[in-house]
């Protein structure tokens, strides 16, 4: 694999944006088809023909650069409350997360968003940032709710489990967050090993991201090489994570990535979607059928909550 698929769905967008449930035409089973093999193979593909405009992830970007220039003094303001999941709103500075505790902390900075969250905030100086970010939620979550639509009909998911499985994504018991994200320049002493972040996986269902043209994001191919992951304009960079592999007994799988720094003079955007299930739900393999043969790392049910605060916990600092 020396790149990520493209998948178009301009052809069935229409009918999700005329909430046509009906995933039984011919193009629909074809797009779900290509998903399922895009992420059984690579993890990832590009999507695009969706129905979010480029304007509003400009303007977004435009308002988040804004943020993360303001002195450290002001956005201290702002700081995450805790390193638990249900804290996940607010600003998450510099040098602060890291996913190998032998390398030093990732070279980036965040600013995390959850609607159940921010109802409860009083940030009134960045409104206009917050109130963007709302929508940008709002229609990210139309959109993700449709991929699982059709990944649970690649997945013969008949009773519809992924789905209902995150009927409460905005709401308190579900802590799906959109990340805005902003990767710095830097200077020569920080740019030894040209990584802005260090390799990863993605903790829950799906992930959706939009970058901006710096690019740096790389995805692990099946022979164990980096690849990069080159922005194309409008599209959306769509991965599956740790509880989808799950869910889908590894046939689906969740892939290391990683963003590299191409040029240290030039500071990087990207917007992230972490979709995961409600809380409340125990993951375990789909299939029941005495012909699926599933391993027994998956064999396990994982309670979502609990697996994302130890996941999410462990990125953080430790004193």
């Amino acid at each position: 694999m020396s790149t990520i698929p493209v998948i178009d769905i301009s052809h069935i967008i229409l009918q999700q944006q005329g909430n046509n449930n009906d995933f039984s035409s011919r193009e629909e089973t074809k797009i779900s088809a290509l998903i399922i093999d895009a992420l059984q193979e690579h993890g990832f593909f590009n999507l695009t023909g969706h129905n979010i405009e480029d304007s509003l992830f400009q303007k977004v970007f435009q308002r988040s650069k804004a943020f993360f220039l303001l002195p450290y003094g002001e956005k201290s303001a702002y700081l995450m409350r805790g390193f638990e999941a249900f804290n996940k709103f607010g600003y998450v500075p510099n040098k602060l997360e890291k996913f190998d505790s032998k390398k030093p902390c990732d070279l980036k900075e965040a600013f995390d968003f959850m609607p159940a969250i921010a109802t409860n905030q009083t940030f009134h100086k960045i409104k206009i940032f917050t109130d963007m970010q709302s929508e940008l939620f709002e229609k990210f979550q139309k959109l993700t709710l449709f991929l699982l639509q059709l990944i649970s009909v690649g997945l013969n998911d008949r009773e519809n489990i992924i789905s209902q499985s995150h009927n409460e994504i905005g709401n308190e018991n579900n802590w799906t967050t959109l990340r805005t994200l902003y990767y710095p320049t830097l200077n020569e002493k920080e740019c030894t090993e040209r990584v802005w972040c260090s390799e990863h996986t993605d903790y829950g269902s799906i992930t959706l991201l939009y970058q901006d043209h710096v690019g740096g994001l790389q995805v692990l191919n099946a022979c164990g090489d980096y690849i990069p992951v080159v922005p194309r304009k409008n599209s959306i960079v769509v991965n599956a994570a740790d509880l989808l592999e799950r869910w889908s007994a590894g046939r689906i799988k969740s892939i290391k990535h990683r963003v590299v720094v191409n040029n240290p003079k030039s500071s990087r955007q990207s917007i992230a979607f972490f979709c995961q299930p409600n809380n409340d739900v125990n993951i375990e393999p789909l299939f029941s059928s005495k012909d699926e043969v599933i391993l027994d790392c998956y064999k396990q049910s994982v309670l979502t909550s609990e697996y994302l605060n130890k996941k999410i916990q462990n990125t953080w600092p430790k004193d």
